[in-house]
């Protein structure tokens, strides 16, 4: 067989740790004008280019708090990045614009944390990956916690591995396995990090990944057939041949 290239070491997953303190702050509804909540109510029923004028509209009225202007400043993002989400790589200016005036407008609302996944989103349609590097990574490191930290490290992790850049690829996935997960996610993510794991040379680690997904689902090979193939490669390359022949 072709003799693999070991790949260096990936840092070791950080030990397990009480979810930190959110570092954001949500606004109630009720606290809001009604103008706002109407605004708000269009881009929920994703009436977004309506949603989009009235936010344009309030931003302009002088009698707003600033907490709603900065909620209304997060509405106008949203609903530009939803009225152009099929062409934003010809729109992502003026979504990414948007969406930086808004963080700058609060960095302390909940919705930075979207704001910064859905920029990410918006950098990456327009082929500039270092910036939605640097948006998603935003999101996972200053708002710890989000509802959003599981699509920004997935984010980051498809990233790496385009780049090829494993040892981030498996850190991503790691970090992605530490979140609350549904069983389905959780199944997908053990399979993307043996992969990753695999392709760096970490037999031992693939093997670990590989087998605790047909631990928690038996059948995962069913959906996945080439589990099989790769845990075969790793228990190959290390130099266990017998299991390598039972798969």
């Amino acid at each position: 067989g072709v003799k693999p290239v070991q790949a260096p070491r990936a840092d070791p997953s950080p030990t397990p740790t009480a979810p930190a303190a959110p570092r954001y702050r949500e606004i109630a509804e009720g606290s809001l004008s009604e103008p706002l909540r109407q605004a708000n109510r269009l881009l929920a029923e994703q009436q977004y280019e309506q949603a989009h004028a009235e936010y344009a509209r309030l931003l302009k009225e002088p009698g707003l708090s600033r907490d709603e202007s900065a909620v209304a400043a997060y509405g106008l993002a949203d609903s530009a990045f939803f009225l152009n989400q099929q062409e934003l790589d010809l729109t992502y200016k003026e979504v990414s614009t948007k969406y930086l005036a808004a963080i700058k407008a609060d960095p302390t609302l909940i919705q930075a944390g979207w704001a910064y996944y859905r920029l990410g989103l918006t950098h990456a349609a327009a082929g500039e990956p270092e910036k939605a590097l640097k948006a998603f990574q935003a999101a996972v490191q200053d708002y710890p916690g989000h509802p959003v930290a599981l699509l920004c490290w997935l984010e980051l992790g498809a990233i790496h591995q385009k780049t090829g850049s494993l040892p981030q690829v498996v850190n991503a996935f790691r970090a992605a396995l530490g979140l609350p997960l549904e069983p389905a996610q959780r199944l997908n993510l053990l399979w993307l990090l043996g992969t990753a794991q695999h392709g760096m040379g970490e037999y031992d680690a693939a093997v670990e990944a590989f087998e605790q997904c047909l631990t928690e689902d038996p059948e995962f090979y069913l959906a996945q057939p080439l589990i099989l193939k790769y845990l075969g490669d790793c228990h190959f390359f290390r130099k266990q041949y017998d299991r390598s022949r039972d798969l």
